[in-house]
């Protein structure tokens, strides 16, 4: 058995060959943890975070050469949507968060355009920077969409059903916004506060 040095390093090379060989990275990883008699490897952030890297570089590949979002891309986000989801649960050294959160955020902004509401469905939290045509702003609101997504648009939240449509219905001040959220556009499910400062306040419909 390698010991956990040897292990760093190789991982530490997987890391590397995700930019110039994706395919190549996700079947020496499969190789690796094949020949592994310790299959805690799996669980390893920098296991995960490779994935995520070479999931991510193949679906920009791809997505270059068909020039639209199909069914190929699409199962390729959400591979690594899954695999950042798993390298955030497993350390507090975040990786992704250090050299791929453009890309990431890129990916599951595109995956929710096309498929509303699945980055909460994989992740358990969505933010407003996901939504695409499901976003919309009350006319009364006087704030403009660079304002909001500058100050509320990367701020997680929860809620308890799959949010498909906000409507931003209220700034108070310039401290928070209120959103009206819901899985339809004609039926409101629920009060989601953001504030400025990244608390969320939830409140759901009862009837």
């Amino acid at each position: 058995m390698k010991n956990e040095d040897e292990k760093y390093e190789q991982i530490s090379n997987l890391l590397k060959m995700a930019e110039e060989d994706p395919d190549r990275l996700l079947s020496t990883i499969s190789s690796v943890l094949e020949s592994e008699s310790d299959k805690s490897l799996l669980s390893h952030e920098y296991i995960r975070s490779a994935r995520f890297f070479a999931y991510s570089k193949k679906a920009i590949n791809t997505l270059q050469s068909n020039k639209k979002m199909d069914a190929e891309i699409i199962d390729i986000i959400e591979k690594s949507l899954i695999e950042a989801k798993a390298a955030d649960d497993v350390s507090d050294d975040k990786q992704i968060d250090y050299y791929g959160s453009e890309r990431l955020n890129f990916l599951a902004k595109l995956l929710n355009e096309v498929k509303p509401g699945r980055v909460q469905e994989l992740w358990g939290k969505t933010k407003l920077y996901y939504f695409g045509d499901g976003l919309s702003m009350h006319e009364a609101v006087n704030l403009t969409w660079e304002e909001i997504f500058e100050g509320f648009g990367n701020i997680f939240f929860t809620f308890p059903r799959i949010v498909k449509h906000a409507i931003i219905m209220k700034p108070s001040g310039q401290k928070s916004i209120t959103l009206f959220v819901s899985e339809r556009p004609e039926y409101t499910q629920g009060v989601i506060t953001i504030y400025r400062d990244g608390k969320v306040n939830v409140a759901t419909r009862t009837n």
